[in-house]
């Protein structure tokens, strides 16, 4: 416990008088988060969804709902309306993203707080490769990002998930099991179910190697952008003989911020071909 406070202190910087939009999904690694900003006096709102499609869904929700109510926690519950389609996942987490959103509105604070950890850090990362990606999105997942107004914050982003069941059994914290990580029904699960286990069997510090990649990616992803941003400053209209001296990694960026601006979705193929043009 005190050594994860102490990490959370070093590594986490937010306004603390500001209201944490917490969401939960009655999992260990939610459920040790909501569990743990507690512990520290902070003041938190739960946020819980029901995706409707599992049994166990009703019961998930009431444990969520028992915990915020024995400690006197702001609950907010919503059923989710979708269909098992193949981009069942992504309109979900779009659907999560309006409501904590909207949310966190209500309370007048930018922060979202989820429980995303190194596991889900690996997972994203082969994902991102996988289908292909921009050098921002390989890096996987940052611990704070600011998107629009909001500021969502990864507080367990770099501990591995193992240590959470630790955390639960020494302070009693309940948890459920979500039955659905163990179907190859969907790319993240055939990660973890497959892939994952060999690679660390493969290699014991993987996930001590996945962070290290991730923070080097992100690093070299910014210095890039801010090199970006200032040739698009004093170049607005895209000077193309300033462009051609530019180094390859900066052209590509700034071909694909502007992509970024027209809501384009980025592959390296397609910036590959404007840039030859």
């Amino acid at each position: 416990m005190q050594k994860l406070i102490r990490q959370f202190k070093k590594e986490i910087n937010m306004d603390f008088s500001k209201k944490l939009i917490v969401s939960v999904s009655g999992g260990v690694d939610s459920m040790v988060l909501m569990d743990f900003l507690r512990r520290l006096k902070l003041n938190i709102v739960i946020v819980h969804f029901n995706h409707q499609v599992r049994g166990q869904s009703i019961d998930e929700a009431n444990m969520v709902r028992d915990y915020a109510e024995k400690y006197c926690l702001p609950f907010n519950y919503f059923k989710l309306d979708l269909n098992l389609t193949s981009d069942f996942q992504n309109k979900a987490r779009n659907l999560r993203r309006k409501h904590l959103e909207d949310v966190a509105k209500r309370n007048q604070t930018p922060y979202i707080v989820t429980a995303h950890h190194l596991d889900d850090l690996l997972e994203t990362i082969l994902i991102k490769i996988t289908r292909g990606s921009s050098l921002d999105g390989y890096s996987g997942m940052e611990q704070i990002s600011q998107q629009g107004e909001f500021i969502y914050v990864k507080p367990f982003l770099y501990q591995q998930k193992e240590k959470f069941y630790s955390f639960a059994e020494e302070y009693d914290v309940p948890f459920m099991v979500d039955q659905s990580n163990f179907s190859d029904s969907y790319l993240r699960n055939r990660y973890r179910l497959a892939l994952v286990p060999i690679m660390k069997q493969e290699n014991e510090n993987l996930l001590t190697q996945i962070e290290q990649y991730s923070k080097q990616v992100s690093a070299a992803y910014k210095f890039i952008r801010k090199n970006t941003l200032e040739f698009v400053k004093d170049s607005p209209n895209l000077n193309i003989p300033k462009f051609k001296k530019l180094d390859q990694a900066i052209q590509d960026d700034v071909i694909a911020y502007y992509l970024e601006l027209n809501g384009i979705n980025l592959n390296f193929r397609l910036i590959e071909k404007i840039r030859k043009v």
